[in-house]
């Protein structure tokens, strides 16, 4: 019997589902943009003056503008994770 007769379909609401539901689990966690402004420097105790960073990387890959997190600890993160010492921080979805 076959229950799939259209993989690629059940493949786009598979990607769908999961990217919606992780989006949402990220805003649990607090990565919402009205947020920002309340993040504080672990290593000062201070608000971040800015924790996002608009960039245009390659925009044939990524569209264009991009909005980017950086902070020393993201930067330390994706440092070390992509061992790419020239990285500046974490891209963020645009909505």
């Amino acid at each position: 019997k076959v229950v799939d007769t259209k993989p690629a379909l059940t493949n786009r609401l598979f990607f769908f589902f999961t990217a919606t539901a992780l989006h949402e689990t990220m805003h649990i966690l607090g990565f919402d943009e009205s947020l920002y402004s309340t993040y504080l420097d672990y290593t000062t105790g201070n608000l971040y003056p800015n924790v996002t960073q608009t960039v245009t990387l390659n925009a044939a890959r990524t569209g264009g503008a991009n909005a980017m997190m950086v902070t020393p600890s993201v930067k330390a993160w994706a440092t070390q994770h992509y061992g790419c010492a020239g990285i500046i921080g974490m891209p963020l979805e645009n909505e």
